[in-house]
């Protein structure tokens, strides 16, 4: 009866320690915690080994240097041996070498202590390294999954990034290597969210659209998504989102007209200023409004005095051959007067490397691009060289800023810029106007106007409210702002 009982208690201790291991491994952080149970059920140090030989986990400690070093030989030998186990001395300690796999680049939990050989504790070494081995395969899947993951968004921000600096070519080729053929025309949009969920909202955009939006994780805001989704002809007021969020979801989505793909930049744009729109107006989606956009007023009839700005900067032809090439300096003059100071950011480049890049340009252009008028001028002569439509008559044509500023259309526009904040709160549109006088820097402006800089930030917000427009975070309206006050000056 004795021996019986004793059985009885063996088989119940067995299934306890199984049932222990069992919750050990189900957890993300298996791995660590079957070593940890290894170490404390022998009574020794318990090593788990990568493929490489490197120590992944140990407790309770990580053995001597010497020790290590002559634990790793006997491991080598183990494996080129084709052995799957070994007990070897390591100086005053008795080491267990188990592979977890057949493989030669098999992970190896390493036990030292003398309990590990005792057949006592056999069937709970067998059970350990099942378990070690499935949890082993389950986190080296999910290492694989997940550097995968990350080179197929390092990849798509690439791609992004070459549309947004005029690379059409390259962007294509990029992602036809991944497998997906880019639509000629898109809806950019901007999805603002709280960190937390950003991944679900992504995961749901791409399922909807059965993976043909470009999706990508934006490098300058942490808050934000930005999609390219095909437009399919479509170029109308919804936005195409409404069946994948809704309010609960505690977002804000901001989506441009349809645009070809060398018109990316302008079209994010659209999409953040409406974003801007859809964050403090009555719903939570907003579609760009083309009327409060100047270039798309101006459009081609400005075109040739584009080019003139711009012509130094095209014509231009590096000396040396680590120079930057006019393509590349004309993508950090699009990235920097949309981002300004996050510009080294988008571009992935070092700030130094910026601010040489951007006195390159100054010198070429002429161009005063610290400053808000020169930045205003060189922004818009950009936006206009993507302008689509008819080639004007020679008569219809604005050669020169001050035409463009002049022309009817031009002053009808800032008359309706300009309108939301006359009809804003008293002291919005003169905060307005002084901000954009004193080349928005926040501090001038409280200076002149007698107020705090908090509260110049407050009237701001509401200029931004009143315009539909992002003022104070990049891309920033400051540009069009800065030219409905000047057209409208010669109106008056």
């Amino acid at each position: 009866m004795l021996a019986v009982g004793d059985g009885g208690s063996a088989a119940r201790g067995e299934l306890e320690r199984l049932r222990l291991l069992h919750r050990d491994a189900t957890g993300r952080d298996g791995l660590e915690r079957l070593v940890r149970r290894v170490a404390r059920e022998l009574g020794a140090t318990a090593v788990l080994l990568d493929p490489r030989r490197r120590v992944l986990h140990a407790f309770p400690e990580e053995p001597p240097g010497p020790v290590l070093r002559s634990i790793t030989a006997g491991v080598e030998r183990m494996l080129t041996g084709g052995a799957r186990s070994l007990a070897i001395d390591a100086g005053s300690e008795r080491v267990w070498a188990f592979a977890l796999g057949p493989e030669p680049a098999s992970p190896v939990l390493v036990v030292v202590g003398e309990q590990a050989g005792s057949a006592a504790h056999g069937p709970f070494l067998d059970d350990a390294l099942r378990l070690l081995r499935l949890c082993w395969e389950n986190w080296a899947g999910r290492r694989r999954a997940g550097r995968l993951d990350r080179a197929d968004r390092a990849v798509r921000e690439a791609v992004l990034h070459m549309l947004m600096v005029g690379q059409q070519q390259a962007a294509h080729q990029t992602a036809s290597a991944l497998g997906h053929a880019l639509p000629e025309s898109v809806r950019v949009a901007v999805v603002e969210a709280a960190s937390g969920i950003r991944e679900v909202l992504a995961a749901r955009l791409a399922e909807a659209t059965r993976g043909r939006a470009w999706i990508v994780r934006c490098p300058v805001y942490s808050g934000h998504l930005i999609a390219l989704v095909p437009a399919d002809g479509r170029d109308d007021e919804r936005v195409p989102f409404g069946e994948l969020f809704s309010p609960s979801d505690r977002i804000s989505v901001g989506a441009s007209r349809t645009a070809h793909l060398h018109q990316v930049p302008a079209a994010y744009r659209q999409a953040f200023h409406a974003l801007a729109r859809a964050r403090t107006g009555p719903r939570w989606q907003a579609t760009f409004r083309p009327d409060t956009d100047l270039a798309a007023v101006v459009g081609c009839r400005g075109r040739r005095w584009a080019e003139g700005v711009l012509a130094p900067l095209t014509g231009h032809r590096p000396r040396r051959p680590q120079d930057p090439t006019a393509e590349e300096l004309r993508a950090t003059l699009r990235s920097w007067l949309a981002f300004h100071r996050h510009a080294a950011r988008q571009l992935k480049i070092h700030r130094n490397t910026l601010a040489a890049r951007i006195d390159r340009i100054e010198g070429l252009l002429g161009q005063d691009l610290h400053g808000l008028a020169g930045r205003a001028g060189t922004d818009l002569a950009l936006r206009l060289l993507d302008a689509v439509g008819e080639e004007p008559a020679d008569d219809d044509r604005w050669d020169d800023l001050g035409a463009i500023l002049a022309a009817s259309a031009v002053r009808a526009w800032a008359n309706r810029f300009l309108r939301p904040l006359v009809q804003a709160p008293s002291g919005v549109l003169d905060t307005a106007r002084v901000w954009i006088e004193n080349g928005t820097h926040l501090e001038s402006t409280a200076a002149v106007l007698g107020i705090s800089v908090p509260a110049v930030r407050k009237r701001l917000h509401r200029a931004e409210e009143a315009l539909e427009r992002s003022l104070l975070r990049s891309p920033s309206a400051c540009y069009d702002l800065h030219f409905a006050f000047r057209a409208d000056a010669q109106r008056s």
